[in-house]
C-alpha cells in the first residue's frame, strides 16, 4: 500500500467522524426523560373506588422535553399530566387514577408516555395493585360428577362481606334447571347458598352440561352473581 493510499484511508476516516461527531454531541445534548419509579405498588385497594396514586417525571437532557400523549392501557386508568413541555432539569408530576370497579386480586396496568426523547420516545409506567373485593365468595362454579351413581348432590356456598357488613340473599333465579333447587340462611353476617341437585330430574339426553343459577346479593352494594353448575352424568 503506497503513501496515497494512506492518506486517502486517514481522511475517509476523519470524514467519517467528522460527519457523526455532530450527531453524537446532539444526543449528548438532547432532551432526557426519567422517572423517579417507573412502577408504582397502590398496595392493598377496596374494590368500586377510585385510588390515586403519582409518578415524577424529569428532563435530565440539555434540550426542552416534549410529552405529547399519555396512553393509559385500559379506560380503568387516567391521567394528569402537570406540564406537557420541560427545560432541562424540570420536574413534573404525571397523576394516575384506578378505578377498581370491576377488578379483583392482583392487577397491573401500563401507562405508555409518548416524548421527544430520541433515545426512549415511549416510556412505559407499570402500575400495580391488589384489589380487595367487598364480596368474599366460598366458590363461583359447582363441579358435580358421577350423577348416575349418586344422583343426589348438594354443595353450600358461603357469601362474606370483607367490610363486615351483613349479607343477605334477596333472590335466587335457577333459570331453566328445574332438577336444582336452592336455599339461604344466615349464619352471623354471612349468607349461605345451599344448592341441592337431583340428577334424576334432568330433562335432557346430555350426559354433561353446564347450567348456571343467579344470586342477588344485598351488601354494601346490590350485585347479581352468577354460579356456575358444572355437571356429568358418568
Amino acid at each position: 500500500m503506497d503513501n496515497s493510499q494512506v492518506i486517502s484511508g486517514i481522511y475517509f476516516v476523519k470524514k467519517k467522524f467528522l460527519l457523526l461527531l455532530p450527531i453524537f454531541f446532539g444526543i449528548l445534548q438532547s432532551q432526557t426523560v426519567k422517572f423517579d419509579n417507573p412502577i408504582l405498588d397502590l398496595g392493598s385497594v377496596k374494590s368500586n373506588t377510585k385510588v390515586k396514586g403519582v409518578y415524577k417525571v424529569t428532563n435530565q437532557g440539555k434540550s426542552y422535553l416534549q410529552i405529547s400523549e399519555l396512553r393509559p392501557s385500559c379506560g380503568c386508568t387516567s391521567t394528569v399530566l402537570g406540564q406537557w413541555a420541560l427545560q432541562p432539569q424540570e420536574s413534573s408530576l404525571i397523576e394516575v387514577t384506578l378505578d377498581t370497579t370491576g377488578l379483583k386480586g392482583d392487577v397491573t396496568k401500563s401507562i405508555q408516555v409518548v416524548t421527544n426523547d430520541p433515545q426512549n420516545p415511549t416510556p412505559l409506567l407499570t402500575l400495580k395493585a391488589k384489589v380487595i373485593p367487598d364480596l368474599d365468595i366460598s366458590q363461583e362454579a359447582v363441579f358435580w360428577i358421577n350423577l348416575s351413581a349418586q344422583p343426589l348432590a348438594q354443595t353450600i356456598i358461603r357469601f362474606r362481606s370483607n367490610l363486615g357488613q351483613q349479607v343477605d340473599i334477596n333472590a335466587v333465579d335457577t333459570g331453566s334447571s328445574p332438577w336444582i333447587k336452592t336455599s339461604t340462611r344466615i349464619e352471623g353476617k354471612d349468607a349461605l347458598l345451599v344448592i341441592d341437585g337431583n340428577a334424576q330430574k334432568i330433562n335432557s339426553k346430555k350426559r354433561y352440561g353446564i347450567d348456571i343459577i343467579n344470586v342477588d346479593i344485598i351488601g354494601a352494594h346490590k350485585m347479581r352473581i352468577p354460579i356456575k353448575i358444572i355437571w356429568e352424568l358418568d
